[in-house]
């Protein structure tokens, strides 16, 4: 029996979605015609010694159908990423959240209900029943941390939301040797934002952590339209473009 490692890309837009509300530009246009490229709020399901759910955005919990979740990887508190847990916290079993401490929900951490909620420090370690994570700091207008997943199987490095990536990091990552990288491309090719990458921006950061597969993930509607950058990023060897519900087995 081979084992694999299973992400289902719940989420990949930003806190807007595509198509945003009331919003006619030419990427909402496109979502409202074409399926594949209407995107929710990043969020990601990973399957592997136990389930895992990195992020939790509005609606998410309506695309987990019937997969349980025990365990919670949240990158930051911003809305657009923890919006779910409103919900979550219902659960009739514990689940853990592991999370910056930064900028923290003042409700969740009132009234957490069901969940346990474990701060994070930048560089810190710990396992989930076997896997082995390592959160890296991010630049971002709050606290954010990426993780680093390593199974035993696959190893993956979630950099989102934050912009750039600090030489000592991405020598910590590029060390890891990940299988996939998915990495915050909010913006479109050169754009600038203090707190997010540009599709340009993302995978320079790809290519600096000698990944071997790079996904551009967290897409606001200011980018180019799906199939616009579809097109643009086939300059680029190794990077793909994320889409809702898309599934990579490592």
């Amino acid at each position: 029996m081979i084992l694999l490692t299973i992400l289902t890309l719940l989420g990949t837009g930003a806190s807007e979605g595509i198509p945003a509300p009331n919003c006619r530009c030419r990427a909402c246009d496109e979502a409202r015609r074409l399926p594949i490229a209407r995107r929710m709020p990043t969020s990601i399901l990973m399957m592997s010694k136990v389930n895992v759910l990195i992020d939790v955005g509005f609606d998410v919990m309506d695309r987990l159908g019937d997969c349980d979740v025990s365990y919670v990887l949240l990158t930051h508190w911003h809305p657009d990423h923890c919006a779910g847990l409103f919900r979550l916290r219902w659960s009739v079993k514990a689940v853990t959240v592991y999370a910056p401490e930064g900028g923290v929900n003042s409700e969740i951490k009132r009234e957490p209900r069901n969940l346990q909620i474990k701060f994070v420090k930048p560089h810190q370690e710990f396992k989930i029943e076997g896997i082995k994570i390592t959160a890296i700091p991010l630049s971002h207008n709050i606290e954010s941390l990426g993780y680093l997943i390593d199974d035993g199987d696959a190893r993956i490095a979630v950099l989102f939301d934050g912009r750039g990536l600090a030489q000592e990091n991405a020598e910590i990552i590029k060390r890891m040797e990940v299988n996939l990288a998915l990495i915050d491309a909010t913006y479109a090719p050169n754009s600038y934002s203090l707190y997010h990458n540009n599709v340009d921006e993302a995978v320079d950061i790809g290519y600096r952590v000698e990944a071997e597969l790079i996904t551009l993930t967290h897409i606001a509607h200011h980018n180019m339209p799906f199939t616009e950058l579809t097109s643009y990023i086939k300059k680029f060897k190794g990077v793909i473009l994320a889409h809702d519900n898309m599934t990579l087995a490592l």
